[in-house]
């Protein structure tokens, strides 16, 4: 049977993607998964101890998680970041002025890195002495997110092209690159959402159990600020979020100390609206955040990069999140074998600007006026609607005859990205955890 599920699940996964994924492209900003949205690495061996009835005992169950994983697929991604879906960018498209000699040997390639590692807490606690069939359980991850555009230019302008994306002044003629700047390797440590659930499980037999939460997370990561281009994100954005959730278990054959287990869980939030500071685009330009403008109506002085002044606050609402899976998990004694899927959906954001626009006469080439409702692009700033799958596994033992029951494991999933708006990529896990 395992092997059987194993071979779908394979199958499956080839069929979704080959990363040959492309639909977004001069893009300036993408929000990956929240750390903390990870069903997978929760759940996994630990749905045991959450099942266990254990007799004269507090109720209590901490697991704590160290992960590591990285994104494949970086050209996919490279290309949300470049324009006409690729992520070579020939830097004729820049638009820069003749003065500063741009011909079509000079081009520019992306292929951005995401890697994010760290530990995640989770506790459950059993309230059958409240209420019968009441718990509580949260999630609190800590971890490191780092992001690297891995820029690499070519031509006969490769130095003043570095210097220009690494916000360095150029020359006296021209005002340095504030915003959207590309300069190797940027990381951000920290809390990555406290995520909180009370359920209560509406049918709780020995044999099947299935229950409803209301969950709540309360944002403590960073946000956007605009600065660089493919920011590290540690958390949300600063987004509250509220919601509910389900959990399902039946046993589909054998008895309770040998068995196969079907596990289904699902958590859904709103995620609420939240300011944050992103680089617009530049209407029907091609990488427009790097094109220059000009005060001088005659464009030859005092220039200055386009995200300069379209790097603005805006109100960002996500939306709607789903974080689900089904899982088989063979048990026999303190052994667990879990073998699953999961499926990741977030809702494209909606941003609105909330500055003013400064009203000064900017200027694209001669006598060509750049103005607020004509040209900024708020798309471009805005991560469409993500849909992931995912195929995930672990393996663990429960030393249940101990006074207090240490679970020990290790685990790791593939993610699928149907789009290149999305981080596809593996991670992999250790567990320990102690029931009391």
């Amino acid at each position: 049977m395992n092997k059987t599920l194993v071979k779908s699940l394979l199958a499956a996964s080839l069929a979704i993607s080959t990363c040959s994924l492309g639909a977004y492209t001069n893009k300036t900003t993408l929000t990956p998964r929240a750390i903390g949205v990870n069903l997978p690495l929760e759940y996994t061996i630990f749905h045991e101890r959450e099942a266990a009835r254990l007799e004269n005992r507090f109720g209590a169950n901490l697991q704590i998680v160290p992960f590591y994983g990285q994104n494949t697929c970086r050209k996919e991604l490279g290309k949300y970041f470049g324009v006409k879906d690729s992520n070579t960018v020939n830097l004729t498209d820049f638009n820069f002025p003749a003065a500063y000699h741009i011909d079509d040997t000079d081009k520019l390639t992306t292929e951005p890195k995401y890697t994010a590692y760290g530990a995640d807490i989770n506790y459950y606690q059993n309230l059958d002495k409240l209420v019968k069939g009441l718990y509580f359980a949260a999630s609190l991850p800590i971890a490191r997110v780092e992001t690297d555009m891995q820029l690499k230019v070519e031509g006969t302008n490769k130095e003043h092209i570095v210097n220009y994306l690494k916000g360095d002044t150029l020359n006296a003629n021209t005002s340095k690159l504030e915003y959207a700047k590309i300069d190797g390797k940027r990381g951000e440590t920290g809390v990555a959402d406290l995520d909180l659930k009370l359920g209560y499980k509406i049918l709780n037999k020995e044999r099947y159990h299935f229950a409803l939460n209301i969950g709540l997370t309360i944002p403590t990561g960073n946000e956007t600020e605009g600065k660089y281009v493919f920011e590290p994100i540690v958390g949300n954005g600063k987004h509250f979020a509220l919601g509910g959730g389900l959990d399902g278990r039946a046993r589909i054959w054998g008895e309770e100390d040998h068995n196969f287990e079907l596990n289904i869980k699902a958590d859904y939030r709103y995620l609420f609206q939240h300011s944050g500071k992103r680089t617009l685009g530049y209407k029907d330009k091609n990488a427009g955040q790097y094109h220059m403008l000009s005060t001088d109506a005659a464009y030859d002085d005092a220039f200055f990069p386009v995200a300069n002044k379209t790097t603005l606050n805006v109100d960002i609402t996500p939306g709607s999140q789903l974080d689900a899976i089904a899982a088989l998990a063979y048990n026999k004694g303190g052994f667990t074998l879990d073998l699953g899927y999961n499926l990741y959906f977030r809702q494209e954001e909606s941003l609105k600007i909330k500055d003013s626009f400064n009203d000064t006469a900017y200027y694209y080439a001669a006598d060509n006026l750049f103005t607020k409702d004509d040209h900024i692009d708020v798309t471009a700033a805005e991560t469409p609607s993500q849909f992931t799958n995912g195929i995930f596994g672990a393996v663990g033992y429960t030393f249940k005859n101990w006074d207090y029951p240490l679970m020990v494991g290790l685990g790791g999933k593939y993610e699928f990205a149907s789009k290149n708006n999305a981080v596809e990529g593996w991670q992999a896990w250790i567990k320990a955890g102690l029931s009391f």
